[in-house]
């Protein structure tokens, strides 16, 4: 596996020969023929130029150029990708993660390792690390959420240190972003894009 890191933070892990070729056209050809295909209408009253498809987990919508898809089941070749893709990191993402964050930091776990996983505790206990799921919410969790920002009841005001203005600070927010120890960022910065109205 190699190791390709991204400018902006962050890095790709390429696996070369993920599929042999005559598995790569096995699963092309499959997943050509079992997927139902549609072409949507656009705005402006004509058709998406590409036919699209979207799979997923219940409930999930891919919103794009204007149009809501909903979520079609994963389809079984689907799956089996979807379950070799997820185990591929195995602990190599999960140690690199231990050694990127500060001490007293925390590593939100996403992947699925398809397997049993082999950790060092100690080292989690010598630099006070903690390794957390992330929440699965709800669409009416996250409604509930933002009507109790909305309604100022929960406050975010404290948790956003770097407020940025216009398009062209967004690459100073990738940075501050990437690099928020060094500019004691709580969490990412934010641009907006207009000035809020004088009080």
């Amino acid at each position: 596996m190699q190791t390709i890191p991204l400018a902006e933070g962050g890095y790709i892990l390429l696996l070369k020969n993920f599929l042999n070729p005559t598995q790569s056209a096995t699963c092309f050809n499959t997943l050509l023929a079992e997927t139902t295909w549609l072409q949507k209408p656009a705005p402006f009253g004509h058709t998406q130029p590409r036919l699209t498809a979207a799979q997923g987990d219940p409930r999930i919508n891919y919103r794009y150029s204007g149009t809501t898809n909903p979520a079609s089941p994963w389809t079984q070749t689907l799956l089996q990708l979807k379950d070799r893709i997820q185990s591929v990191p195995g602990s190599q993402t999960l140690l690199q993660a231990m050694d990127a964050v500060r001490s007293g930091g925390k590593i939100i776990g996403v992947a699925w390792y398809g397997g049993p996983l082999e950790l060092d505790i100690d080292i989690f206990r010598e630099r006070s690390l903690r390794y957390l799921f992330p929440d699965i919410s709800t669409q009416a969790h996250l409604e509930h959420t933002v009507r109790l920002v909305a309604t100022g009841r929960v406050s975010l005001k404290g948790t956003i240190t770097h407020v940025l203005h216009g398009l062209e600070s967004v690459d100073q927010a990738f940075e501050i972003t990437a690099n928020k120890g060094k500019y004691n960022a709580i969490n990412p910065a934010q641009v907006m894009m207009r000035q809020p109205p004088a009080v």
